[in-house]
């Protein structure tokens, strides 16, 4: 990740307070209880949503985008029911650990995090439900109703405040493609950074849903899990952390035919060493070495860089120069323009003695 988001407070967190409340006032304490409406006393805001439901479901007028969840808190009640202590101790361990987003990506050994196709060789039928309960949770046909949007506000709400604060206007998981900001009559999508496919319990937790471009969340990284491959741990970047870094890179370039030169011959390290882990992983899961070859070919990016220079030089101007210039803008504007790129591509370019 090229740079960390600044974590905007926003009161559609709200919804991860109740299903907090749900797990730990409501599930847990299920062998110990029966359900119903009094489980909800403590929580009033949550208690009026799911009178309000109920309200409609008694009525024989279930409300769309509803029914999963009036469904699922007595599906997994019911399971919850039957689990003895030792596993609901199991279980808020596995809750807590799945909602430590940053402890997930700094692969702490403190926690456990659980993923459901470990969850499901002692707990089948509870992790079908939910699955079913925590991939629909984000639903939109769910956070649009009008009785969930009185208590948490609207996504794209807090979009807005989201990139009020956080506006650099591309896209951190690549650099390459430019986020929907204030302006623009849309907006981008939230990456369930831990893939909601695979994690139980952090689906509505702002905490795992950095926005990122179409590009980085549906045609790179998909459902690939950050933090575990093939059963190994890994480190991540945190999307929100508080340390701010900046990522260091070079290029070397041994072209064989400089205007039909291929991302073959181009190779990219990037620093500092202490982000080696988390560097990795970001190279993997959002296939960034291939996306920077690819944009450094292109004629309207890379070999336009190169052509920029070479009429500079052509102007009477020494390279040296030129590349004073491109240091002081990439030091200030380090996302424009991919001057992250742009400046060490060039500098390889210079080495490789294509300005000389």
């Amino acid at each position: 990740m090229l740079f960390p988001y600044t974590y905007v407070p926003h009161d559609i967190e709200k919804m991860q307070v109740y299903i907090d409340f749900i797990f730990k006032e409501v599930w847990c304490k299920a062998p110990t209880s029966e359900f119903g409406i009094e489980l909800f006393e403590d929580n009033p805001d949550l208690k009026g949503i799911v009178e309000y439901l109920w309200s409609y479901e008694l009525a024989g007028k279930p409300i769309k985008g509803a029914e999963f969840f009036l469904n699922g808190l007595n599906k997994i009640f019911i399971e919850f029911k039957e689990l003895e202590p030792p596993d609901i101790d199991q279980f808020k361990t596995w809750y807590e650990s799945n909602n430590n987003i940053e402890k997930c990506c700094g692969n702490d050994t403190n926690i456990t995090p659980i993923r459901y196709d470990q969850l499901k060789v002692n707990f089948e039928k509870l992790t079908k439900e939910l699955e079913g309960f925590f991939k629909n949770l984000y639903a939109h046909n769910f956070l649009t109703l009008q009785i969930i949007k009185d208590q948490i506000g609207t996504v794209s709400d807090h979009y807005l405040k989201f990139v009020q604060q956080n506006d650099e206007d591309i896209c951190p998981f690549c650099g390459i493609m430019p986020m929907d900001g204030q302006f623009d009559p849309t907006r981008d999508a939230y990456d369930h950074y831990l893939p909601k496919s695979k994690y139980p319990f952090n689906s509505i937790n702002f905490k795992n849903l950095p926005p990122a471009c179409n590009t980085c969340n549906s045609k790179n990284k998909g459902a690939k899990d950050p933090i575990n491959v093939n059963g190994a741990t890994r480190k991540a970047f945190y999307p929100f952390t508080h340390a701010q870094y900046k990522l260091e890179f070079e290029i070397t370039f041994s072209p064989t035919n400089w205007n039909e030169y291929k991302p073959g011959e181009i190779t990219i390290s990037v620093g500092p060493a202490h982000y080696a882990n988390e560097i990795g992983t970001w190279f993997d899961i959002y296939n960034i070495e291939e996306r920077y070859k690819a944009l450094m070919c292109k004629r309207n990016v890379g070999k336009y860089w190169i052509t920029q220079v070479q009429s500079w030089v052509s102007r009477g101007g020494k390279a040296e120069e030129y590349f004073v210039e491109l240091a002081d803008i990439e030091s200030n504007y380090p996302y424009a323009d991919f001057n992250f790129l742009k400046k060490p591509f060039l500098e390889a370019c210079y080495k490789s003695g294509i300005f000389t």
